[in-house]
């Protein structure tokens, strides 16, 4: 009998305590009859029933097992000691034995419910919840333990979304029933299946053509003939993380978001369903996860169609499948493609390397913009100092890049300088945005919809952004001011702005505040619709964008799409957004907004001129096309630039290596983070102030530059917060230091290495205690069982004294910043 892991503790275990006192005699008739549970046995079957009572009661589990087995032999329909005898198992840490004992068990009584109830809190507490969650699915739809399989459910996605028992009853009530996803009407890029589609309002015949062209796809059947051509033998996965998070806390898709729907479809489209795969990072769970290609399809449609009540569900059931799903087993030589972003993933880069060590995966993320790092005074300090760390990691990660402009393929190029890395031109593909980003509808909103916002047959210029510092609101609010006091408001189109609250908008609407007549021509929408913002667009008389600074620009290209002018800021990508079509005007001047908006509201004969241009000669790409151009582009980075990142970095002898996240703003040539050298999965999410290790014990993996030398090992450790925590360091099969670090201790502690064989090396960090914590990651807080911290390291040569002393004399003087391989020039120091 193979040993398994100790079982979790807290089942409510049913018929623990109830069936197991079942050795019992009676007399009748004057004849000895053995029972066991109301159920007469055999003589040497009640024996064997008793010995496992007694070996129970003393809580010694294998000889309990082995005695409830030898009465299994000999009496196999024995419901309640197939249960005891699961019990024992489970207690003992014997996981198959329980898992056999609870199945049979369950066999015998398929109904009640108990031993399959038991069986699924085994599988939940032995790290197996997708086979734990279908079982009580299994139970949550029938009469037997309803209640309790519910809320098990519900545990079981707690960690990764707040789902309550009726919302989980929900999906599962009603998932199978939801509509079909409606390409026709949200997946531009699907533009073949449009003439195939009935027009104006039948959705039941919409549904039906959507549900056959997924069939399609998924079946492989309509495939772009040329993309085996393209394919080569490597697959592509698309992480859509950013995209997942954007769903958790919101339903219509932005313009990042917007960007991964159409480049998925495209993909969809062009590979099918086989051809690709879709995963992403989920908080709580710490590694990629599969997204079905249905559930992406479903939420793609629903996110912007649809009924509030089916989006629910269809969310919820996303959320759910994320909260219980294996990790992602991707493909043997994946290229993993990020469509958003990841800097709010602070431990995604050891996803990275090890997806790559055990997988050969090349890394391709697109980039968005630097302004975090270039235009800081725009951004919450925290998402600063995320990007900042972010950046720090994909320059040592990212097999090459896809820009979405010519100006983010500069800065990208300008900041990985910065940061003491030179990117080839060729290494960053520009993908440009400019494509069809107009919101198709199966039936365009009457003109009339306009009165819900006061705007039917009134003149109003739009302005679609998110409401923040960045997007330069201000700017507007002054101009109008300014034409409201020349022209008067009753020449004057209206300012309509459309989009959400984001960070740093508090002068904008004080500014409002404080001009009545300002406020009483502005119109503020936070949210609309596909179709309600395809009206506006197509109904307003010109679009307004004086951003400070974009990666690309989507709405000054979106308002191209629906034949509208766009007057936007000179400066960033925005002249590649607007191309000849748009009216440019010197950043940041409220006298070159005003001229600009003064020739577009009141040259008419202009204003036509220009829309029949655009009308004429505007042309946004296919996305389609946009997919085959980043295809293309990735699978040549892949073949042209063979893994940059060895599977181990190298250190310098006498130098030390923090393993803390960096979040400040500040940027330099040398600056870099030890966690790079961390591997396996026994470590937790990198902090400022170090980085945790769980009880598996945190692995570090390095290179020095040659083989055969003696070294001594630098650790830098912090113990636990309440409790002492001993602890080993393990190197080369053996451990070569232990001790005991006190409660909320900091301590450098010294052991020398093996020779060693090779210039790998190779060290364990483990503790032998932990405590649980909070800890913030992916932007919300979880418990977590954390050991001991590791701030850092650093290795000498034990030969070289002097070296050695000198490593000693800074440690012992607290200059240990003299010797960071990492550290800040002193004029930034002295900032």
């Amino acid at each position: 009998m193979g040993r398994s892991p100790r079982s979790g503790d807290g089942d409510q275990a049913i018929g623990h305590r109830g069936a197991e006192r079942n050795g019992i005699t009676s007399v009748m008739l004057g004849i000895k009859r053995m029972k066991s549970a109301g159920i007469t046995v055999s003589k040497p079957v009640y024996k064997a029933i008793g010995q496992g009572n007694r070996a129970r009661d003393a809580c010694n589990w294998s000889e309990a097992v082995a005695a409830y087995q030898t009465a299994l032999a000999l009496a196999p329909d024995l419901y309640h000691i197939w249960i005891q005898m699961g019990h024992s198992a489970k207690e003992g840490g014997y996981i198959e034995e329980a898992q056999t004992a609870y199945a049979q068990a369950g066999r015998l009584r398929p109904q009640g419910g108990e031993a399959q109830l038991l069986l699924a809190q085994l599988h939940k507490n032995n790290g197996h919840p997708r086979v734990a969650a279908c079982a009580f699915m299994a139970l949550a739809v029938t009469d037997a333990h309803r209640d309790e399989a519910l809320r098990e459910l519900v545990a079981l996605a707690s960690p990764v979304a707040a789902l309550t028992s009726d919302r989980i009853r929900a999906v599962l009530d009603r998932a199978e029933q939801l509509p079909a996803p409606d390409l026709a009407t949200t997946v531009t890029a699907l533009d073949d299946v449009l003439a195939r589609l009935p027009d104006g309002g039948d959705d039941a015949g919409t549904i039906t053509a959507a549900r056959a062209l997924i069939a399609r796809i998924e079946r492989g059947e309509g495939v772009d003939p040329h993309a085996g051509d393209r394919a080569g033998d490597r697959t592509l996965v698309f992480d859509i993380s950013d995209l997942v998070a954007h769903f958790r806390h919101h339903r219509l898709p932005t313009g990042i978001q917007r960007v991964q729907i159409e480049m998925l479809a495209a993909a969809l489209k062009a590979q099918g369903a086989d051809g690709i795969g879709i995963c992403c990072f989920i908080d709580g769970r710490d590694y990629w996860i599969e997204i079905p290609v249905e559930r992406f399809l479903a939420l793609a449609y629903l996110s912007s169609g649809g009924s509030e009540s089916d989006w629910q569900v269809a969310r919820d059931s996303l959320f759910f499948h994320l909260a219980i799903d294996e990790a992602y087993d991707l493909p043997d030589r994946a290229i993993l493609i990020n469509l958003g972003t990841s800097w709010w993933i602070y431990d995604y880069f050891r996803l990275i390397r090890e997806a790559r060590a055990a997988k050969g995966i090349a890394y391709i993320p697109m980039v968005y913009d630097l302004i975090p790092i270039l235009a800081p005074q725009y951004c919450v300090a925290g998402i600063t100092g995320d990007y900042v760390s972010w950046a720090v990691g994909v320059f040592q990660h990212a097999d090459g890049y896809l820009a979405i402009s010519e100006s983010t393929k500069r800065d990208l190029i300008t900041v990985a300088g910065h940061l003491g890395h030179a990117v080839p031109p060729k290494k960053v593909q520009v993908i440009a945005l400019d494509a069809d980003f107009r919101r198709m509808a199966a039936a365009p909103l009457p003109l009339t919809t306009l009165r819900r916002w006061q705007l039917e047959d009134v003149p109003y210029a739009l302005f679609v952004s998110t409401i923040e510092a960045r997007k330069n609101h201000n700017l507007a609010f002054d101009a109008w001011a300014e034409l409201i006091r020349i022209h008067g408001r009753e020449r004057l189109p209206r300012l309509v702005c459309v989009g959400r609250n984001g960070w740093l908008n508090d002068q904008a609407f004080a500014r409002l505040a404080t001009n009545d007549d300002l406020r009483e021509h502005v119109t503020i929408i936070h949210q609309a619709s596909d179709e309600e913002l395809a009206l506006l667009y197509g109904a307003c008389r010109f679009t307004v964008y004086p951003s400070h600074y974009e990666g690309w620009g989507l709405p000054v290209t979106e308002s191209l799409c629906y034949g509208r002018v766009p007057v936007v800021a000179d400066n960033s990508s925005l002249p590649e957004a607007g191309g000849d079509f748009a009216l440019m005007f010197e950043p940041d001047s409220v006298d070159a907004l005003v001229e600009a908006v003064e020739t577009v509201a009141f040259d008419d004969a202009w204003r036509l001129a220009r829309e029949q241009r655009i009308a004429a000669e505007f042309r946004p790409r296919r996305w389609s096309d946009l997919y085959r151009q980043s295809a293309e582009a990735v699978r040549r980075f892949a073949a042209e630039h063979p893994v940059d990142i060895p599977a181990m970095r190298a250190v310098s002898l006498g130098t030390y290596y923090p393993t803390t996240l960096y979040r400040d703003r500040r940027i330099w040539r040398s600056l870099a983070s030890g966690e790079i050298f961390r591997a396996g999965e026994g470590w937790l999410w990198p902090e400022t102030d170090g980085c945790r290790t769980t009880l598996a014990g945190g692995d570090l993996r390095m290179t020095v530059p040659e083989a055969g030398q003696s070294l001594r090992l630098y650790l830098h450790l912090r113990g636990l917060s309440e409790v002492p925590c001993p602890f080993s360091i393990i190197a080369g099969g053996e451990t070569i230091l232990s001790g005991t670090l006190r409660a909320g201790e900091r301590r450098w502690v010294m052991a020398d290495l093996p020779a060693l064989a090779s210039p790998e090396v190779a060290v364990t960090v483990k503790g032998e205690a932990a405590e649980r914590i909070g800890m913030a990651t992916g932007g919300t807080m979880k418990s977590v069982l954390s050991s001991l911290t590791v701030l850092g390291f650093a290795l000498c040569h034990r030969d070289d004294e002097e070296a050695r002393i000198r490593f000693v004399e800074a440690l012992a003087l607290g200059d240990v910043d003299d010797v960071n391989a990492y550290r800040q020039p002193a004029a930034l120091s002295a900032r």
